[in-house]
């Protein structure tokens, strides 16, 4: 993944292979998520199994300085969207939509994709979600979307 140089280390959990990268400026916090997992099935691509790894990384790994706060996906109030893609000639499904901050108020687009890695036999996800209250985000969603196209498998 070709990540710009002023992302810094936000996280890195190397027993669940989890990494987190972020961006912060005056206006906006730019986040990627990488994780990789042992594939199982073609379910860990769809929307289901899409929904439930970003859902598991935000409870583990994301949340703001309230207590008991935790990142999910908001489908409740915005819709979904999945589809499926390649990514330097691996499958991949793509999921985006927005989230939310249980226990406070904050919330933003995100896209993520599940990348099939059928010689190491593992899936790689990778997402990508922003914070910037009362910007556009249609500009910065498409320069972190075009990061984690970037992403190759050895």
């Amino acid at each position: 993944m070709m990540v710009p140089g002023d992302y810094v280390l936000a996280d890195y959990d190397e027993n669940h292979d989890f990494m987190w990268l972020r961006k912060i400026s005056d206006k906006t916090l730019n986040n990627i998520l990488i994780h990789k997992a042992p594939y199982v099935d073609s379910t860990q691509l769809s929307l289901t199994g899409m929904k439930a790894i970003r859902d598991t990384l935000g409870l583990h790994y994301v949340s703001s300085d309230k207590e008991r706060s935790y990142m999910k996906i908001d489908d409740i109030n915005l819709p979904l969207f999945h589809d499926f893609t390649k990514i330097n000639d691996n499958h991949a499904g793509r999921l985006r939509g927005v989230w939310m901050m249980e226990n406070d108020i904050m919330g933003g687009p995100f896209t993520s994709y599940a990348i099939l890695d059928q010689k190491r036999n593992e899936v790689i996800f990778i997402d990508a979600f922003a914070f910037a209250p009362g910007e556009l985000k249609r500009d910065i969603m498409q320069q972190l979307d075009f990061v984690l196209t970037t992403t190759s498998t050895p």
